[in-house]
């Protein structure tokens, strides 16, 4: 879908609640961003933002009035308000971006980078929700009798409900873990 100002494209993986129009009535939406140009990102007011370089060489981006800041292939997320104005510059050719946003009176997330090697756990919490990108390599939910193994660019989305087992997750490669966390009393009326 062409972004919110028309001077890129985002591929959505996910949005909560599910809603096939591109507006800003979700929760929370994990996509992914082509940055081929130097452009204005849109601006998402009451929101919070977190970007993470799947690959390319890097961008720089000016957060409102703040200095350029480079974020490289192997940095950590970079997250902001959605209000403010951001601006991204390319440094050499094309990158993808994983960005996820977060309706800030309803939930709070972020961003994780994460080598799989062996297992990994994820304990059961009140509501949370992960999302797990697999960046490269393969992994499969262990003790699940009818588990799917996911490849590089597939993403699972689960809830781990307490008194549940931990989620387990098994195999190699690299995921992103974005953990969004719906706020107490968001959750009570919960939409």
């Amino acid at each position: 879908m062409p972004w919110q100002n028309g001077l890129g494209s985002t591929l959505e993986i996910a949005r909560h609640p599910a809603s096939g129009e591109a507006s800003l009535n979700f929760d929370w939406r994990l996509s992914l961003a082509t940055i081929d140009r130097d452009a204005e990102f849109s601006r998402f007011p009451g929101y919070d933002r977190s970007l993470l370089l799947l690959n390319g060489d890097g961008i720089r981006i000016a957060l409102g009035d703040q200095p350029w800041l480079d974020l490289g292939p192997r940095a950590d997320a970079l997250s902001f308000p959605g209000d403010l104005s951001a601006r991204a510059r390319t440094i050499a050719g094309s990158a993808t971006a994983l960005n996820l946003i977060s309706r800030r009176n309803t939930c709070q997330h972020r961003l994780l980078r994460r080598p799989l090697v062996g297992p990994m756990v994820l304990l059961p919490e009140p509501r949370v929700r992960w999302l797990i990108h697999m960046v490269s390599g393969w992994a499969r939910r262990q003790h699940a009798a009818d588990a799917e193994t996911l490849a590089s660019g597939d993403t699972l989305i689960v809830e781990v409900p307490k008194g549940e087992r931990p989620l387990v997750l098994v195999g190699s490669g690299e995921v992103v873990l974005a953990r969004i966390e719906a706020r107490l009393a968001a959750s009570a009326g919960e939409r």
